[in-house]
């Protein structure tokens, strides 16, 4: 019971969260779809089944239904009920179904649970969440709204954008922020939650605040026009209302100023009337006729007075008093069937005809439908009284008395309205007319008959019409809503929304990688910590063995001293409890009948405890010792107390604190109980593996000790004793070997027999000098004892370190009689020490010194320097394209040439410099400070580089086949201008760069202008990349004109207009561009921007021959090059003939075969190529017959002085003749004299550009008449 109420409280609260957020989306719905540019809803639907699965379905769909019924909600009548709530169900089918693929798609391709911290899920994951998948109820909701009839077919794509787009901002803002929030999203996300939704929250209000203050504004003004639209249209209408009223005023005074009036007389008087006025269906003269005169009228005029019956069918009037019949009427030609028609007898006037005539003012009466009207058309008509001449008219009677006939005008409403509409300029409105409650017209609309109404602008205004009020309502029409709105606020939303979306997107991504970074740090730090752990306990280990072995060894000592064995024992028992606080040791004895144990040694153990075991009788279950050397096994108990073992001691164990008892029996070499080493604890224990091992140990070494003393037989003490681990050697005072034990054996590789009676120098490894064994025997001779570390020789060879320790053995006489020497072999030990050494301060792969230990002699060399007052140099190494070779042929052969360089270098250097590798295929080498000067010391550094350099150009042997490579070198000399070891390897890093800049496989030392430069070219390069996003980059032309001067082309030129610092030279940021890969994205813009000037051009009439573009190297070698170009023509509709590449002769010659293949698909699609700056170049004349060339652009540089240096002439004249003779145009640039342009007319050239005729002059200042010769361009344009 309780999870179906929290089922239905979590689906109850999605599902009003869902319709808040739908409630707010519908705030900003744009008409005609009623789609929001923002859905938050759509985020709360994909985070509520991400966090809580299916089961939060119902909930979606119960949201989705009140939110979209709520936006489309018309209870009008019952089918329009109907159409909302189908449109509420269908829409909120898209809503749930779109969420599902949503979460589908994400668990699909980022993961479940995913805590998004790779840049790529959070791409995905917002991409998959968002515009992927709200296609769905895009898709569903506005094909659903067509074909309901609700928006027309114009709106559907626009309006499938708008919810696309307002679906896929709800997800990527409000899906990470609903995450971040909720209590089942993991620590990582409330983390992420100061970062990312606090500054998007932020953001978000200000996007709103700042739409709906654009929407107040645009909201007032379409409000104005409407008004203002209302108002012209109103004045108009009720000026052409008026009017009708004047003229049935004028057609009154008519009759009123002449007794009778012929008919021709009446149609010659209205006939200009109805001229003037087209709205005026009629206007008629309609007499009183009494019952006498009817019978005349038909007997002398046959003029026949007839009615309309219910039905509306004419017949003769009927016998009354009086008639109203319609005599007169113009124009008769479509009116001619109203003649004779008797007005009274329609009731709709006849309350109308009483109040004209009782009040002498005109009526109109309400709409009816004239007899003449054989359609339903619907007309008004406006009567006024005639009175007899002169009559007195105080009364109604005497009016009733004195009234003569009727004058009147039809009137067609919709006639009226038609001109009037149509003389009121840009009115786009609709409007309604109502007379007393009755509708009078209603604009015809556009919109289906179901559509919903978006207008809320409305206003309602009277006019008067004789006696009548008509109430004229006014509302905005479509048109007037598709003229009027501006999407400015739309677009203001709509990018305030994209930042917002995009800032989250940022937000989660550096937020991922801190995470990342973070995680990468923690793994790093636990990988540190294992490292230092196994270190320290691997020291901890060996710093123990070194206990225990100069344990062993001072008891070894004390035995060939000749120490008592109680002194022994207790020697053993203490240094086992120093090395292990925790443990108390007791050593027992058993007695020569093999029954008893007595007291060893038990320094620690109570006094009263160890004298009542002294004496046990060893046996089953007699405590552990008692087993243990009963069983000759080791005995454990974990817990006295409770052991069995234990029972009988109960009473004495209950006054100590002993709790735990290992026991080893002490075996003899002959596998006879000696005794037993047990190890007491003051709390219950357990021992693992290595404790056994080392009780065993110590009861081993109990057992040397034992039997050396028991055993006075030199053979015996040798067998003994030298079952050690360690190697032992005797030999006599003059140093003959006696006797060695089986480790000496397994150490040194001699044999017993091959050692014994030779001299120890057959171990000398010849790496100690004569002087070191003089100290030894010193220390001997003084101390009686030595020890240290020895390297010696294996029988095989092999040399190797040892620890060794050797003591003077005196006699009776204080007389040395033996020397012996115990020693291990500790080759692993110094292996250990020196990988870790290895690890922290050299390469792995190069065994060169890594950056650490650069440092730490860097910063000691700059220390001696200025102690010394010497200099010394610094190399920063680059290898140049290593890249592409790492690429190419793998890293394996990339690590092959590092390793090649390393050894060159190593070879070239003293001792006392040093070369390291800081990562990848970067190198450095630091020359000792040994420099007098600071002269010499550059001298020095530049001869050592030089020889680097030429020894890195000899070819490396890779995979068999000989391959070259140069290097770019920095030098940095230190102590120089500063003496920071950082500062000096920034400063030659610097310096490399600036050899790469000057062609690489250079040298380059270090000048603080270099620093000053570099600091320059990245302030560069980061306003080049926000000046391409702010547009910042414009194109200039400069005009290419014939031999006569009339302009046929222009060259495009790039120039940047920087906000602050003016406008920047192209020299001064192409370079950054071409290092920064920004060119391509550059180079991209140029060719659209080109292109669309081209038909900008064309459509002013300005029509140029071709518009020529420079197209850098890395561009060109863009493997979609040619497909970027026609691209560009097709998107600005340009053909391509009015486009011409230029290339530079490096570029063209950089890969041939691609070149010419490029080069061929663009001269296919008809564009012109130049090779620009030609004869500056290596072009050969082989390659540049297969290039399917237009054009050759002769370089400034020779066109400068052609005049006045004859090596320029003689090439200029060269380079024509050759493009003449090979079918080629020539173009000159850089022609700024009357003389250059004379000497090049005169050797054949027919195109020129250059500042003679015009600098780069913006596009609209490049003004070109039909006969196109260049006309007053501005010169101050120039760049």
């Amino acid at each position: 019971m309780q999870i179906r109420i929290q089922f239905l409280i979590l689906n109850l609260t999605y599902a009003l969260a869902y319709f808040a957020g739908g409630y707010f989306g519908t705030l900003l719905a744009a008409p005609p779809s009623n789609a929001s540019p923002i859905w938050p809803a759509a985020g709360i639907a994909l985070a509520g089944i991400l966090l809580h699965g299916k089961k939060l379905i119902p909930g979606i769909f119960l949201g989705a239904f009140a939110a979209q019924v709520y936006a489309f909600q018309d209870f009008s009548s019952f089918d329009k009920g109907f159409v909302s709530v189908m449109v509420g169900l269908i829409a909120a089918f898209g809503s749930c179904l779109q969420a599902l693929l949503g979460v589908t798609l994400i668990k699909r391709f980022v993961g479940e649970h995913d805590p998004l911290v790779e840049d790529k899920k959070i791409l995905r994951f917002l991409l998959l969440g968002g515009p992927v998948s709200c296609t769905v109820s895009a898709s569903i909701g506005i094909a659903m709204l067509y074909f309901r009839n609700i928006i027309v077919a114009d709106d559907v794509w626009v309006g499938w954008g708008i919810w696309w787009v307002g679906d896929s901002i709800g997800v990527t803002i409000f899906t990470p922020l609903l995450l971040l929030f909720s209590p089942r999203s993991g620590g990582f996300w409330k983390v992420r939650r100061n970062f990312i939704a606090y500054p998007l929250l932020a953001l978000l209000i200000i996007v709103m605040a700042a739409f709906q203050y654009s929407q107040m504004f645009e909201q007032d003004r379409v409000a104005g026009k409407f008004q203002r639209q209302v108002a012209r249209l109103h004045g108009a209408l009720q000026e052409e209302v008026s009017g009708h009223v004047e003229i049935i005023e004028v057609l009154k005074s008519l009759f009123d100023s002449s007794k009778h009036i012929e008919r021709h007389e009446f149609a010659h008087f209205t006939r200009p009337i109805l001229a003037r006025y087209k709205s005026i269906q009629a206007l008629s003269w309609i007499p009183a006729i009494s019952a006498g005169e009817r019978i005349r009228l038909q007997t002398e005029e046959r003029f026949l007075i007839y009615e309309q019956d219910e039905q509306q069918n004419l017949h003769a009037a009927g016998q009354r008093d009086s008639y109203f019949p319609i005599y007169y009427v113009a124009p008769e030609e479509s009116n001619g069937r109203a003649l004779g028609f008797d007005i009274n007898s329609n009731p709709g006037v006849r309350q109308t005809l009483r109040q004209v005539i009782d009040s002498g003012e005109a009526r109109a009466t309400p709409r009816i439908k004239l007899v003449q009207d054989r359609q339903v058309k619907h007309s008004i008509v406006i009567y006024a009284p005639v009175y007899q001449k002169n009559a007195p008219l105080e009364s109604v009677a005497q009016k009733r008395r004195f009234f003569t006939g009727f004058v009147a005008c039809a009137i067609r409403i919709e006639d009226i309205l038609t001109k009037v509409i149509s003389q009121v300029a840009d009115v786009e409105l609709v409007l309604t007319i109502n007379d007393d409650g009755r509708l009078l017209y209603s604009s015809p609309t556009r919109e289906p008959e179901n559509r919903l109404s978006f207008s809320n602008l409305e206003q309602g205004l009277p006019i008067h019409l004789a006696g009548h009020t008509w109430q004229v309502r006014y509302r905005a029409s479509r048109d007037f809503y598709s003229s009027q709105q501006s999407w400015a606020t739309w677009w203001l939303l709509l990018g305030g929304l994209m930042l917002t979306s995009l800032t989250g997107l940022g937000l989660m991504l550096l937020t991922g990688r801190a995470a990342r970074v973070e995680e990468l740090v923690n793994i790093k730090t636990r990988d540190l910590e294992c490292v230092n752990q196994h270190l320290n306990q691997e020291m901890a280990k060996r710093h123990k063995l070194q206990i225990e072995q100069g344990s062993r060894t001072r008891v070894l000592e004390q035995l060939a001293k000749g120490d008592s064995l109680n002194h022994v024992l207790q020697r053993i028992a203490l240094d086992v409890e120093q090395q292990h606080s925790d443990m108390l040791c007791s050593i027992l004895l058993l007695d020569s009948n093999k029954r008893c144990l007595y007291n060893g040694a038990s320094p620690s153990l109570p006094a009263f405890y160890v004298k009542a075991i002294d004496g046990i009788v060893i046996g089953e279950g007699v405590g552990a010792c008692g087993t243990a050397a009963y069983r000759k096994q080791t005995v454990i108990v974990e817990d006295i107390l409770k052991h069995p073992f234990w029972r009988e001691f109960n009473s004495l164990l209950s006054q100590t604190e002993l709790r735990a008892c290992w026991s080893e029996p002490v075996i003899s070499s002959k596998n006879n109980v000696l005794g037993t080493f047990a190890i007491y604890y003051r709390q219950p224990q357990a021992p693992n593996a290595e404790d056994l091992a080392f009780i065993k140990r110590m009861a081993q070494l109990v057992a040397i000790a034992i039997e050396w003393k028991n055993n006075e037989s030199e053979q015996r003490i040798a067998a003994t004793t030298f079952q050690s681990h360690e190697a032992i050697v005797v030999t006599d005072r003059e140093g003959t070997i006696l006797r060695v034990n089986e480790a000496f054996s397994n150490i040194t590789g001699y044999s017993e027999s091959e050692a014994v009676g030779q001299n120890p120098r057959i171990l000398s490894s010849g790496h100690h000098e004569p002087s070191f064994y003089r100290q030894m025997f010193k220390t001997l001779k003084h101390e009686g004892r030595w020890q240290g570390e020895i390297w010696n020789r294996r029988k095989n060879g092999e040399v190797y370190p040892e620890w060794m320790m050797v003591t003077a053995v005196k006699n009776e006489d204080d007389i040395v009689s033996h020397y012996v020497a115990i020693f291990s072999d500790i080759t692993e030990k110094k292996a250990a020490e020196k990988e870790i050494h290895d690890l922290a301060f050299y390469d792995p792969l190069t065994g060169l010194p890594n950056r650490r230990l650069l440092l730490d002699r860097l910063k000691h060399e700059i220390v001696s320097a200025k102690r010394h007052r010497y200099f010394g140099a610094l190399f920063f190494l680059d290898l140049d394209h290593f890249k592409r070779l790492n690429d190419s042929m793998g890293h394996q052969v990339g690590d092959e040439l590092l390793i090649q360089v390393s050894q060159r270098i190593n070879k070239l250097l003293r001792e006392e410099d040093t070369a390291c590798r800081l990562g990848g295929d970067e190198f450095i080498v630091l020359v000792s400070a040994h420099s007098l000067s600071l002269a010499q010391a550059t001298d020095q550094a530049a001869d050592l580089a030089e020889r680097i350099r030429e020894t890195i150009n000899q070819p490396f042997s890779l995979l068999g086949s000989p391959h070259h490579f140069s290097t770019s070198i920095g030098i940095s000399i230190y102590p120089d201008s500063t003496d920071q070891p950082g500062a000096v390897i920034q400063q030659a890093d610097t310096a490399m760069y600036r050899a790469k800049e000057m062609g690489r496989n250079g040298i380059s030392f270090f000048r603080p202008s270099m620093q000053e430069q570099a600091d320059r070219r990245l302030i560069l390069e980061k306003e080049m990349r926000h000046a391409i996003e702010r547009g910042e980059f414009v194109l200039f032309y400069q005009p290419q004109v014939d031999r006569l001067g009339e302009v046929i082309s222009a060259e495009a030129l790039i120039r940047w207009r920087h906000p602050e610092k003016g406008m920047i030279s192209p020299a001064e940021f192409i370079p950054v561009a071409e290092e920064t890969q920004l060119i391509l994205l550059v180079g991209q813009w140029v060719l659209k921007e080109a292109c669309r000037q081209i038909k900008c051009w064309d459509e002013q009439g300005k029509v140029l021959d071709h518009v020529a573009v420079n197209v850098s190297s890395r561009q060109f070698r863009q493997t979609d090059f040619v497909e970027q170009v026609e691209k560009a023509l097709a998107d600005a509709g340009v053909s391509a003939k009015r486009l011409m590449i230029e290339l530079t002769e490096g570029c063209v010659i950089e890969n041939i075969e691609d070149t010419i293949e490029k080069m061929r698909a663009l001269k296919n699609m008809g564009i012109e190529i130049s090779i620009d700056d030609f004869g500056t170049g290596y072009s050969s004349l082989s390659y540049l017959k297969q290039l399917p060339l237009s054009q050759l652009k002769i370089d400034q540089s020779f066109v400068r002085d052609i005049v006045s240096d004859l090596n320029d002439a003689v090439i200029v004249e060269t380079i024509i003749n050759m493009a003449k003779n090979m079918g080629l145009n020539v173009i000159a640039e850089g022609v700024e004299t009357q003389a250059q342009m004379d000497f090049l007319q005169d050797k054949g050239c027919r195109n020129f550009q250059g500042y003679f005729f015009s600098p780069p002059v913006a596009a609209d200042r490049l003004m070109i008449q039909s006969h196109r010769r260049l006309v007053a361009a501005s010169l101050q344009d120039e760049p």
